[in-house]
Parts: C-alpha cells; structure tokens; sequence
C-alpha cells in the first residue's frame, strides 16, 4: 500500500520522504508540523516562470532586465545574471540531486530542502523583459487590446522616446514584443558572496576607464563617480541598486542566489 503525505496528500514516492509511517514533503518548512511542505503552488517563481516552449522538453520563460543590464547584454558584456531565491538562510550547504534533478539544501535537524532553479536548465530558453514604448496614439488602450506586432520601441535603444509614446515598465511586456531570446548555458545556486572577479566580469558590470594603473568599475549607487578599481564592488553596488531595500536580500545578507549562464540566441531589429 502506497504512503500518503499527511500534508499535501500526494502519493508519489519519489516527491515524499518518509519517517517510520509518517510521510512528509520537502519544499517548504514548517515549524508548526516540524518538517517540510510543499507549497510549489503559491511560489511565484514556479507558477509565473513555468511555461513549456518547444520541444524536446525545451522551456521557455519571461527574465526582465533593467536599461543597463539590456545595454550589458546587446554589446556583448553579460552572460550571467544572480537573481534572488526563496531558499532559507538556514541551509547551509547545496549539492545537486541527480535522481531528484533538483538542488539540494540541508538545514538543520538533519533534513534536507529540494529545489529546481526556476529560471530553467542548460538548453531553456528565456525572453527578456525590458523597459519598452508604443506609439502615442497607444497610451490609453489597453494592453491586452493592442494589435499583436504593432512598432515597438525600447529604452536600451532611444532613451528620450521622442518618436513614441509613454514609458512602459518591463513587467507588463508580452511575449509578442520581447526582442531578445536568451538560451541556458548552465544554473546553479550559491551565496551571493561567492561571486569572484571574473564572474563580476561576466555579470556585465560597466568599465568606465582607468586610473592609469588600474581598471575602474562603475559605481551604480552613484557616491563614487570615480569608479571602483574592482569589479566585484561594482556588482555589489548595482545588486544593492535593485535589491538592497529588503533587508534579506541586500548584499549584506548573503542571501542564496541562483546564478544562470546563458547566451544570446537572437536580438530582433
């Protein structure tokens, strides 16, 4: 007879560990049941980011990008991108999981936490959300009303928009006006601390000359105009710009991070 997980009702052995009779998921923590539970389903980086793309098992999901890493990316800068996680600070080592296919996090308690990188596996695709625009006369119709195909333009590109019409966040772009297909090279989780010199590099971070001794780095929080002489406090600077107002999530924390490969498929005129 087939165990039941108590909490989730599911069946399927390979989703559920046992302990004794008692069966018990192992993505979520709980400390009201003191083990793990699933809960995949309210986890918005499962449910907004699965969407199957073509075949051969091939998915395909939405990543935005703000303005400077769609410049990093289009002059050929940026291969990597971290992008926060909803691991628990109290995992305190990661493994990959072959028979699983996911991540594994031991914790404390001698359980373990699985998770699947939400942006995908080498061979994924990702479309890139980024800061766009419409045509004026497209300002107060609503999106869903607009014609697919209609002329896009995009701030990476024409920062003024003087040819078109309001600024359109990348959250709401569709599929349909997305110019930039990425593909998955490899993805992995870590520390965000870990990340060394040339995967600063790798992240896109902007050379702004030198000091005539060394490289220096733009500072995105804009204190130092002079720039940093490593990469590393460039990057720093820039995760801070757009994470640094959780506290959870800033670079202080050392939050885990996902940290997908990826390289450029196709960038439409």
């Amino acid at each position: 007879m087939n165990k039941r997980c108590e909490t989730c009702l599911h069946f399927e052995p390979d989703h559920i560990e046992f302990d004794g009779e008692r069966g018990f998921c192992l993505n979520k923590w709980s400390d009201e049941h003191g083990f793990f539970v699933e809960d995949t389903d309210s986890c918005e980086e499962f449910t907004s980011l699965s969407r199957t793309g073509g075949g051969c098992g091939m998915k395909e999901r939405p990543i935005a990008f703000n303005t400077a890493m769609v410049k990093a990316i289009l002059a050929g800068r940026k291969s990597h991108t971290r992008r926060t996680s909803r691991i628990p600070q109290a995992a305190f080592d990661t493994d990959y999981c072959l028979r699983r296919k996911k991540w594994a996090f031991p914790v404390t308690g001698g359980k373990t936490l699985y998770r699947q990188c939400p942006y995908g596996v080498a061979g994924d695709r990702l479309w890139v959300k980024e800061y766009w625009r419409m045509p004026a006369k497209f300002d107060e119709v609503a999106l869903a009303d607009i014609p697919v195909g209609a002329s896009v333009g995009y701030l990476a590109n024409d920062p003024s928009g003087k040819s078109f019409g309001k600024a359109r966040p990348a959250t709401v772009m569709p599929r349909w006006a997305s110019r930039i297909l990425l593909e998955v090279v490899s993805s992995r989780c870590e520390h965000l601390q870990a990340i060394d010199y040339a995967g600063a590099i790798t992240e896109g971070v902007e050379s702004v000359g030198s000091d005539g001794h060394f490289s220096l780095w733009r500072d995105y929080s804009g204190y130092c105009s002079r720039g940093f002489v490593s990469p590393v406090h460039s990057f720093i600077s820039l995760w801070d710009a757009i994470n640094g107002q959780k506290p959870e999530k800033c670079w202080a924390a050392n939050p885990w991070v996902w940290d997908i490969e990826f390289r450029v498929l196709e960038v439409r005129s």
